[in-house]
């Protein structure tokens, strides 16, 4: 079995990822010593490495394909600008630090919230919580909000950390602003499609139920333990 680094640096929460590349099983995940890297999970062999910062990475990598997207909201390695997303060529093999980098934005602190992928787009988040539109194959910046500067919403001193999540044409986020608790915009345009609430950020993901056949959005949000909102009726209308 291989390793990352003898000591990493930190721990980290990146959570692992299955997939495979040139019809070999990977198992992808981001490494307290600030690399992103592909193990074959079987062996334990390694298959490749990015080393992407100066500390651990615990954005969980975004797979698509064979493409591997990931960010981090530290000190990168080859200057010394703060933060990075990034896009990998998983069938690269070996140090890719410097051969397999499709394509990347540094000074984006993308260190907390996980990315995620629809049609074509990636949807990912910084710590300042900013919310970016990527294009999956060029890395272009389709559009962006500033929750806070845009929609009031409340940073608890952590950084931003919730993912998104895609429901129909919208992509939706917390934002813990005013009459904005959770916020839901147009994944082509970045309009705004629905927001309500009145609630608080919490460091959590809303995840999406079906219940007697009506969907619903979770969301954990302070001071309430939970909120459900039923977006099929109104603009976010607490249930």
């Amino acid at each position: 079995f291989e390793g990352t680094a003898p000591l990493p640096d930190d721990t980290t929460y990146s959570a692992p990822v299955l997939t495979s590349f040139n019809g070999q099983a990977a198992m992808v995940f981001g490494s307290g010593d600030g690399s992103v890297a592909a193990f074959q999970p079987g062996t334990g062999k390694k298959l490749w490495s990015y080393n992407a910062s100066a500390r651990g990475i615990n954005v969980t990598p975004l797979v698509v394909g064979d493409k591997v997207i990931c960010g981090h909201s530290e000190e990168n390695l080859d200057s010394r600008k703060m933060g990075a997303v990034f896009c990998l060529d998983g069938t690269k093999t070996g140090d890719i630090t410097k051969t397999g980098v499709l394509w990347r934005h540094q000074e984006l602190l993308i260190g907390k919230s996980s990315p995620l992928h629809v049609d074509g787009k990636i949807f990912a988040a910084e710590d300042t919580g900013t919310l970016h539109c990527f294009d999956l194959d060029t890395g272009k910046i389709l559009w962006s909000h500033d929750l806070v500067s845009e929609y009031g919403a409340r940073q608890d001193g952590r950084g931003y950390s919730p993912s998104p999540i895609a429901y129909r044409d919208t992509v939706i986020v917390p934002a813990g602003g005013r009459d904005a608790s959770v916020m839901a915009f147009n994944q082509k345009t970045g309009a705004v499609a629905w927001k309500g609430g009145n609630f608080s950020l919490a460091p959590a993901s809303p995840v999406l139920i079906n219940v007697d056949g009506q969907d619903q959005l979770v969301a954990y949000l302070v001071p309430v333990a939970c909120q459900a909102l039923n977006h099929e009726f109104g603009p976010g209308a607490v249930i």
